[in-house]
């Protein structure tokens, strides 16, 4: 156990450097609630219960940065330090179901604690996992895996006891392991996979004897928690495929291309896991090519084969060596939930976190399988094995400390990436942000004609915005023949990207910061853009835009035709909060006093629950309302004034 220890502080050592990195990239927006509480405009449970990264809200984890806040304030240090102190606890989980799985494995167990303690800091280890270490929004991946490993050694622990006819088991499986999928769940969504990842280790470690079935509350558990699920899920989607195929029309992939693409994929993790190299180590794989048909690019065939080939090996030395079958499985299942049907991008690395525990154990089984051929006699193996172990374990940790390095600062990082990585567009629209706040035009439009080569026809648009805000932000007058290529890309789907791009532009324009921007031109543009926009209305990309083109309207004090537009971006949006806001204040300012009423009740509903700024917003709107009243109420003997004016209609 010392020697366990030790060894995880040289993990932590590897890692220390890295600490003192910036946050990045999507940090920023999905921890702004908690720098919101620390300045005091929330309450801490409006933190934890109103995220909405994900359909359950992630209160766990957010719970977790609620605490750091607390301790730390705004100290980026202590909050990565969280993260490395819960990656550690993951090891730890990583090496106790190890050793338990190692028990009941004929060929691993006969090596004793020290292959399931190598194999747990080999994990710790991986140069992969930085990314999700030192990159703070990821806590929820680790929070989510720790939940998990606990459960799946709880499994293991309760199945064994039912196995001996123990009754503690069956309360460890029917109430302990939920428990701890809830917690899984509520830390991240991939939590709702643990009964298929100890479905896995049931297949594998816990056969049927002879003559015998598996024990009935066994077989309920799994019936419960991983086939009715399953059929309820597939007769949804079966009712109501836009529930899978809405997310689509805003990617520049299919689903049949993403279910192409993934076994690829999942080849290019193992590699990423195993053998570590720079060019394949980045958060950025916005760039990756799709897979268009079976043989487009050739390799995505040989990828189908490869996998099905590596289970039926595996299932064919399941008795003999159940750690092939069972880490494959582990692997497989760990990533059903983000590299299969549903719409989202083709590749992260954080995705191999918890999965990858499957690929170091199927490694594990290979190679005692191979040992176990090789002659008795052959003394050079077993001590070689050992050595290697130890090396490979050293060069985990020294690749690691590298990638550290490279994540301790933004110069560092984006440096290591533009190396590597030149033509993510993603990648190029950080840099060119970075060229923008130095003032540097030039450098910002290289860095964007860079992302546009690299990106897909449909993604123009955002480009051309990009050029526009290079121009804002460097204080220099837009070419003329800018707002041609606008006009001339202003059609088609509304990507997201192209959308949050057109919303930093509205907000230059809006708080006159850009003022050789044309916004007249601008504002015909945007209209062009939403009536040409071929997306449903209520798809997030369609209405925000008409919401921001509003706020153009709005700026030109063009207010009538702000508020219809409003009108209907409110109405599309299933009355979301900012529209609503945006859209009192133009009614209040063209003195609609009932729609200003109607939109301010259901408003309402969303008051006292922890936003203050917004409760005081509230307060302020019906001061506003009150003053509307008392403007409009006749003194008293002064002739009436008609209850009815055409600017009281919506």
């Amino acid at each position: 156990m010392l020697l366990f220890i030790g060894a995880c502080a040289m993990v932590a050592s590897a890692y220390w450097i890295g600490l003192k990195g910036p946050m990045l990239l999507d940090d920023f927006g999905n921890l702004a609630s908690v720098v919101n509480w620390l300045d005091g405009d929330r309450s801490w449970l409006s933190v934890v219960f109103g995220n909405h990264s994900g359909v359950g809200g992630r209160p766990v984890s957010m719970a977790s940065f609620v605490i750091d806040g607390a301790i730390w304030g705004k100290d980026v240090w202590h909050f990565k330090l969280t993260n490395l102190i819960l990656h550690l606890a993951c090891g730890a989980a990583v090496f106790a179901l190890y050793a338990r799985l190692a028990k009941r494995d004929p060929g691993l167990g006969r090596h004793g604690i020290w292959l399931p303690m190598l194999l747990a800091l080999a994990w710790m280890a991986l140069p992969i996992h930085v990314s999700s270490v030192l990159y703070l929004v990821q806590r929820m991946a680790i929070l989510s895996a720790l939940f998990t490993l606990l459960a799946l050694w709880l499994f293991m622990a309760a199945r064994t006891r039912i196995e001996c006819g123990d009754v503690r088991g069956v309360v460890g499986l029917w109430f302990g392991v939920p428990i701890l999928t809830t917690l899984a769940f509520l830390s991240k969504e991939n939590g709702a996979l643990v009964p298929l990842l100890a479905l896995v280790i049931e297949f594998a470690y816990f056969p049927p004897a002879a003559q015998r079935h598996r024990p009935r509350l066994v077989s309920m558990f799994f019936v419960i928690t991983v086939a009715v699920p399953m059929l309820v899920g597939a007769i949804v989607i079966a009712l109501r495929p836009q529930i899978l195929l809405s997310g689509y029309s805003l990617r520049d992939f299919s689903l049949v291309e993403r279910l192409l693409t993934q076994p690829r994929i999942l080849w290019d993790y193992v590699a990423a896991i195993l053998l570590p190299d720079a060019p394949r180590l980045s958060i950025f794989h916005d760039n990756y090519p799709k897979s268009t048909g079976w043989f487009s690019p050739w390799t995505t065939m040989p990828a189908i084969l490869g996998w099905l080939a590596a289970i039926a090996g595996a299932l064919r030395v399941r008795k003999l060596h159940p750690a092939i079958i069972a880490g494959m499985l582990l692997f497989l299942a760990g990533q059903a939930m983000e590299s299969t049907v549903w719409p989202l991008e083709l590749y992260f690395e954080h995705r191999n976190y918890l999965p990858s525990i499957g690929i170091l154990l199927a490694l594990a089984g290979v190679i005692d399988a191979i040992a176990q051929r090789l002659p008795a006699s052959t003394r050079l193996f077993r001590i070689a094995m050992p050595m290697v172990g130890a090396l490979m374990l050293l060069v985990y940790v020294g690749t690691t400390h590298g990638r550290a390095r490279v994540w301790s600062s933004m110069g560092t990082f984006y440096a290591q990436e533009m190396r590597y990585n030149p033509d993510s567009p993603r990648l190029r629209s950080f840099l060119a942000v970075e060229s923008m706040e130095a003032g540097q035009l030039p450098a910002a439009l290289a860095h964007i004609d860079a992302a546009e080569q690299s990106s897909p026809p449909d993604n123009r648009m955002a480009q051309s915005l990009w050029r526009l805000l290079a121009y804002c932000e460097t204080k220099t007058m837009p070419p003329d023949a800018l707002y041609l290529q606008l006009q001339d890309r202003a059609h088609g789907r509304i990507l997201s990207y192209a959308a949050n791009a057109w919303e930093l532009v509205v907000q230059r324009a809006e708080g006159a910061t850009c003022p050789r921007l044309d916004v007249r031109r601008l504002t015909d543009i945007g209209l062009s853009w939403t009536l040409r926009n071929p997306l449903p209305a209520t798809t997030p990309e369609n209405w925000n835009t008409r919401y921001n083109v509003a706020r153009l309207l709005a700026a030109q004090s063009r207010l009538p035709e702000a508020a219809v537009l409003a009108g209907h971006a409110w109405e599309d949006s299933n009355h979301n909060i900012k529209v609503g806001v945006f859209l009192f204040q133009i009614n209040a300012s063209l003195g609609r006093k009932q729609a200003c009423r109607a939109i301010l009740a259901s408003l309402k509903q969303d008051e006292g629950r922890g936003d203050y700024r917004f409760d005081s917003l509230m307060k302020t709107f019906e001061q506003t309302l009150l003053s509307m009243d008392t403007a409009r109420t006749p003194a008293m003997g002064a002739p009436s004034v008609g209850s009815s004016r055409s600017g009281d209609q919506p």
